[in-house]
């Protein structure tokens, strides 16, 4: 594939021409305003659903560049346990039954959640948006597959919720916020928000989106634009934070599946002065960490067309022993997925015991 360069013994394994967004028993992917179902794996995929859009966004939508300048594409599927899907798109939010007709649409409170959180399903997700005006920001809840949403939660002093976490360890919820320093933290609440706790905080290191969970750590990378970024881990039983790797860029998104975690980087400016990569890095034990994939920042300016950065799907089948989903945007090639994969002996290789 043009424009990406693999570690030693990785190779495309699989592909879809849109953006994967979960892999489960069943996985769903999009193109445009359509949704598409796959049963194994995503090695073959079937339209499911079309969007009811409106002819301005599906204008909006017709080319690579109109998508990226208007942000006219699918964020996000949220499977539920009966079938159905809530979806974020367009900034709007849908319904569809397990058959893929649309059942209605909400509205979205922001531009589009970076990281949407289903939990016994229960669909959460928190207000992004520029808020330069400083005002509160929420954290919105649906009960009901998304035909009704209500604030849970009401963040004064930051600038926008980054994203809303399960936990399937402590069965506790987590949240992200920022951007400055003061506004930058990672947050806990193990009670459906009636109290919430500020774990960690107050750097443009404890500034992350994404986190990542296992039994004794919680991982996450910084996000901080104009300064060196490093994934790390918060240990459950202190709350100490370790510094584990030094990444090229500002972390943006990850998923796990089995004992596989992965993070990407972004290319936005000013990180754009010093390099055009952006990477996945990936690690098996928690330790050690590789480069699996590096992608190009493409000409495009990032303040207008986006930065450059990688998407990964949620769900169980997210990654697995023979390799992971990604989705690149605003890169060379970008808006299509690929799944890269690796044999067995590969895998020693990049993750030596």
């Amino acid at each position: 594939m043009q424009g990406v360069e693999f570690g030693p013994g990785i190779g495309l394994a699989a592909g879809f021409d849109g953006i994967v967004h979960h892999i489960g028993p069943r996985s769903y992917a999009s193109r445009r305003g359509a949704i598409y179902a796959s049963e194994n794996g995503g090695r073959t995929w079937r339209p499911l659903a079309r969007l009811p859009l409106p002819l301005r966004q599906r204008i909006k939508s017709t080319g690579r560049l109109q998508r990226r300048l208007w942000r006219a594409v699918v964020h996000h599927v949220a499977p539920l346990s009966d079938g159905r899907l809530v979806v974020f798109a367009f900034r709007t939010i849908y319904r569809t039954d397990a058959s893929g007709r649309c059942m209605g649409m909400a509205a979205l409170r922001g531009s589009r959640p970076l990281c949407v959180c289903v939990e016994r399903d229960v669909v959460y997700y928190g207000e992004y948006r520029a808020n330069r005006e400083g005002s509160p920001v929420h954290v919105w809840a649906s009960r009901d597959g998304g035909a009704a949403w209500r604030p849970v939660h009401r963040f004064v002093g930051v600038r926008h919720v980054h994203g809303v976490f399960s936990d399937p360890h402590d069965e506790a919820i987590w949240i992200t916020t920022g951007d400055n320093d003061r506004a930058a933290g990672i947050w806990r609440t193990r009670d459906r928000f009636g109290t919430v706790e500020r774990v960690a905080g107050g750097s443009q290191q404890t500034r992350a989106v994404q986190l990542l969970f296992t039994r004794t750590h919680v991982y996450f990378g910084s996000d901080a634009p104009a300064g060196v970024n490093h994934i790390y881990r918060l240990r459950r039983a202190d709350g100490a934070i370790e510094r584990l790797q030094e990444v090229e860029g500002p972390v943006y998104y990850g998923c796990r599946a089995g004992a596989h975690l992965f993070f990407s980087t972004a290319c936005e400016p000013p990180t754009l002065r010093a390099t055009r990569d952006v990477a996945v890095w990936s690690s098996a034990d928690g330790s050690q960490w590789r480069r699996l994939a590096v992608f190009r920042k493409d000409r495009w300016p990032a303040r207008v067309f986006q930065h450059g950065h990688v998407l990964f799907p949620a769900g169980p089948g997210a990654s697995d022993a023979e390799g992971v989903w990604l989705t690149p945007v605003a890169t060379r090639g970008d808006q299509r997925s690929l799944k890269i994969g690796f044999l067995p002996s590969v895998e020693r290789a990049l993750y030596p015991r």
